[in-house]
């Protein structure tokens, strides 16, 4: 896993990635790029989904 995939565990985060390729299109790292978006995106759910279980544990 790259390690800026560790730091964009969010879905907003995801967003400015994938606009700034979208606007600095880059073709040779087309399919890396891909990748790890959704990496990131399974990542961010996750911590989405944690981050809700722990709510719900202190309520």
């Amino acid at each position: 896993m790259p390690s800026f995939q560790i730091w964009l565990a969010s879905f907003e985060k995801v967003k400015e990635v994938f606009e700034f390729f979208k606007v600095h299109p880059n073709p040779s790292i087309a399919r890396t790029l891909k990748q790890s978006i959704e990496w990131v995106q399974i990542n961010a759910k996750w911590v989405h989904e944690i981050v809700g279980s722990e709510k719900n544990l202190v309520d």
